[in-house]
């Protein structure tokens, strides 16, 4: 019934997080992106196991077996390890094959899938903090610093992954960051694509956790996708994210999980 429930944003959620990994892969020099009408390969261009970076995503799943192939083609010869996005409302072919092949997903159930088609309100900063939207190199750069922190990347992925301007800024994404005492704490992009809004790397650097600070981000980048004009925000949780997001109104709709091809 879920399912049924939330088909149209659904197929919404699955566009937004298509167009999330598409502008990363078109803005990085060195990235390489193969698209048909039914599945989507891409890479930016460095090895990583983070499947917005290198991986696969299936939109039809009778085309689960040759997208299996294609992606051994084209990450064989770069020798970068990937991975393969299942989501439980569509791929179900596509995971038994995975599973053929003694692949494993790497959470269990999977990363939740979530919703909220109102606007966030009454989450305050706390004192000492200010919130900016990326507009300044400086800026990007600390987006860059709160990231890699919050997300255990490597200088040579985070470099990349945020290495044009247009990932982070442009008229269908906008980013922020926190500070205190300039130093950059917490940090969210948030990306339109028509009717829904998806905001991703919500993250907050370990020492400042606890503070609000995530709460206070998830509002603004979440309202700034309503701006934009979503119906509705989408975003894929992390299991302590979860429930973040739960108290400030996300609804599960669905779950999102990851089989690594080394």
């Amino acid at each position: 019934m879920q399912e049924i429930k939330y088909e149209r944003y659904l197929k919404l959620a699955d566009r937004n997080l298509s167009e999330a990994i598409r502008i990363r892969a078109r803005n990085i020099y060195g990235a390489k992106i193969y698209e048909t009408d039914n599945y989507m390969i891409y890479t930016i261009g460095v090895d990583s196991e983070d499947g917005h970076l290198n991986g696969a995503l299936c939109f039809n799943d009778d085309y689960s077996e040759e997208m299996l192939e294609k992606a051994e083609e084209f990450f064989k010869p770069l020798g970068f390890s990937y991975s393969v996005w299942v989501r439980d409302h569509s791929d179900k072919k596509l995971e038994e094959m995975l599973k053929s092949k003694g692949l494993e997903p790497k959470r269990l159930p999977g990363s939740a899938g979530m919703i909220i088609k109102n606007r966030i309100e009454n989450v305050e900063l706390p004192d000492g903090f200010e919130l900016k939207e990326v507009k300044t190199d400086k800026e990007i750069e600390d987006l860059k610093t709160v990231t890699k922190n919050a997300f255990d990347k490597t200088d040579e992925v985070i470099n990349t992954m945020f290495s044009s301007k247009s990932i982070l800024i442009n008229e269908n994404v906008k980013s922020f960051v926190i500070y205190k005492d300039e130093e950059p704490l917490a940090s969210a992009i948030t990306v339109s694509s028509g009717d829904v809004s998806g905001i991703y790397w919500v993250g907050t650097v370990e020492k400042a956790r606890g503070r609000g600070l995530g709460s206070h981000i998830v509002q603004i980048s979440t309202n700034a996708g309503f701006d934009m004009g979503g119906k509705a925000v989408i975003l894929q949780a992390s299991q302590v994210g979860e429930r973040v997001y739960n108290k400030l109104g996300y609804e599960n709709i669905t779950l999102y999980r990851s089989y690594l091809v080394k």
